[in-house]
């Protein structure tokens, strides 16, 4: 799978969710041609900022989604509510900072 079809595939799960409302990607893998190919070995950093509080089943979908895929999903879920206040803390700065958004 291309990088590219990762964003569609994401792309598509967030749309047909009520919650999320953004998702980033970050780490080594957002700052990579999107047109470069994905292998089982990659791992892929994922922040969503969602709306209510329904985070489990959201956790829950992702992993089916990333099985389904065969690419380990690693997602940082943060409440909308939450996000001026975690923006705030270092690690989550910079990963918000170094991010790619990929659906909004």
């Amino acid at each position: 799978m291309k990088k590219v079809e990762f964003f569609q595939v994401i792309n598509r799960f967030c749309r047909n969710s009520s919650t999320i409302v953004k998702a980033m990607l970050y780490g080594s893998q957002a700052k990579k041609d999107s047109h470069e190919e994905l292998d089982s070995k990659v791992d892929l950093d994922l922040i969503l900022i969602i709306r209510g509080e329904d985070d489990f089943y959201l956790f829950k979908e992702l992993a089916k989604l990333s099985k389904e895929i065969g690419i380990l999903i690693h997602p940082l879920v943060i409440n909308e509510k939450e996000l001026e206040f975690k923006s705030t803390i270092q690690e989550y700065k910079l990963a918000l900072e170094q991010s790619t958004t990929i659906y909004q």
